[in-house]
């Protein structure tokens, strides 16, 4: 995801108001993330994000499954999906690596992405158009490029910022949602994990 500053001349009386809600009945207003890993099997069909807790941190941050909290809304502006995984060295010429596996989920199971809000679909799209936050893209390769020292790893494309709502959606407190990715039958080499991340404003309870 692309850093974007702006930078604006302001005094110290406007400075105060911003930093505080207009009074504690309302909420304040943080730029926010909210993002789960989750596992492809090596048959996936369908991979639900957003319906657990993790009790792991560094999986997920979603506080209640499948919603938001009783004082929390949340204006979606866009929508990342990165691979978690590390590299393949391939051990033989013509040997599966990550990049085939991401072919397969991308390409091969035709995979799309649904985001539904209390039974009802609100975005429903095939998951190339859900891109990268960062991270290393790159193969490299030392010796033969039969041989074990050839390198594979991929992500999903560049960081452009990812799938854009522009804050269209508003996830309320308390309404049920999710994200799923739906594929057609492939056979993945080994599991593999993705991660979905919701870029946006978090309106909350101060205090």
């Amino acid at each position: 995801m692309a850093v974007r500053i702006q930078v604006i001349p302001r005094d110290y009386a406007t400075l105060a108001q911003m930093a505080a809600p207009a009074n504690s009945q309302q909420p304040e207003s943080i730029v926010f993330t909210f993002f789960d890993n989750e596992d492809f099997a090596t048959n996936y069909g369908t991979v639900n994000f957003f319906q657990a807790i993790q009790a792991d941190p560094t999986k997920g941050n979603i506080q209640t499954a499948g919603t938001l909290s009783a004082d929390q809304y949340f204006q979606l502006q866009a929508i990342t999906l990165d691979w978690i995984i590390t590299k393949t060295d391939q051990s033989s010429s013509g040997a599966p690596t990550i990049v085939d596996d991401l072919l397969l989920i991308m390409n091969g199971s035709r995979a799309i992405v649904n985001m539904t809000m209390a039974m009802k679909t609100y975005i429903q799209c095939p998951i190339h158009a859900f891109h990268s936050s960062g991270g290393i893209n790159v193969a490299y390769q030392l010796g033969t490029p039969t041989g074990s020292a050839l390198g594979n790893y991929a992500q999903n494309w560049y960081p452009d910022g990812g799938y854009w709502v522009g804050g269209s959606q508003v996830l309320p407190p308390r309404q049920t949602f999710s994200f799923s990715v739906i594929g057609a039958a492939v056979t993945l080499t080994t599991t593999r994990t993705g991660r979905f991340t919701m870029w946006g404003t978090l309106y909350r309870k101060v205090g």
